[in-house]
């Protein structure tokens, strides 16, 4: 049982460690890109001043259409930058609530073990009484006995039925 518990456990542990790899995996893929991002910025920002130093050589008509190239590149790349944000943006929501489900998920797995325990002690303290209650002589120790063994029930189903409850509590919140 308790065997069958700490592998379950370790399983977890062992998920847990795995999406933590993936995270820092998306952390470093978002860190590459926004260098690059900075990289195409200072590339593209000389080449421009670059363009409007040549441009004032030749006539007016190539300077209006090299300016307006490098107003539609600008508007280009900022609008691929404000994409490139809103995806990171939504991939880091996305990474959260995946962690969130993964804690639920395991804090459910818990209480599921602690459900199946307590149902396997009332089992053996029920056996356990009852055989106390069968050997007893005496009819006054027969009902000591046996109104202990209420008692331990009852008190070991309340926990259970606690347990269940918040179970069945949190699997409708999630």
């Amino acid at each position: 049982m308790a065997e069958k518990r700490d592998t379950e456990i370790r399983e977890l542990l062992s998920k847990i460690a795995s999406l933590e790899d993936a995270y820092k995996d998306l952390e470093g893929t978002v860190t590459q890109f926004r260098e690059l991002v900075l990289q195409l910025q200072t590339y593209v920002i000389p080449c421009i001043a670059h363009i409007h130093i040549c441009v004032t050589d030749s006539s007016y008509s190539e300077l209006d259409t090299l300016r307006t190239q490098t107003q539609t590149a600008q508007n280009e790349s900022a609008t691929a930058a404000s994409q490139a944000a809103a995806m990171i943006s939504l991939n880091m929501k996305l990474q959260s609530s995946a962690a969130k489900n993964l804690a639920r998920n395991i804090e459910l797995e818990i209480q599921k073990l602690e459900a199946r325990e307590s149902k396997e002690l009332l089992g053996i303290v029920q056996v356990s009484i009852l055989s106390i209650v069968l050997r007893s002589s005496t009819h006054t120790h027969a009902c000591y006995s046996h109104t202990f063994l209420n008692f331990t029930s009852n008190r070991t189903l309340r926990q259970h039925t606690a347990i269940s409850f918040s179970f069945a509590s949190l699997i409708k919140w999630t």
